[in-house]
């Protein structure tokens, strides 16, 4: 299920490694420096994907700070 929270305004240039979609588009569902947090509009995979623009690596605990999605 698409998260309620996409909105085709806000999106990445990306392709889903669940699905191995070609290169399109995902939601961008949050941000933390470099890191974007995604949702493929065909699967609905949700997943992190690294920019590798700014500075720091990929959060310890990602959904951490996104408490609705942390499990």
């Amino acid at each position: 299920m698409i998260d309620r929270n996409a909105d085709i305004g806000r999106r990445v240039w990306t392709s889903c490694p669940a699905c191995d979609d070609d290169p399109g588009w995902c939601y961008l569902l949050g941000y933390e420096v470099g890191n974007m947090f995604c949702q493929c509009p065909s699967c609905a995979h949700r997943f992190w994907w690294n920019s590798e623009f700014g500075v720091g690596g990929a959060p310890e605990r990602p959904a951490s700070w996104w408490p609705r999605l942390a499990s």
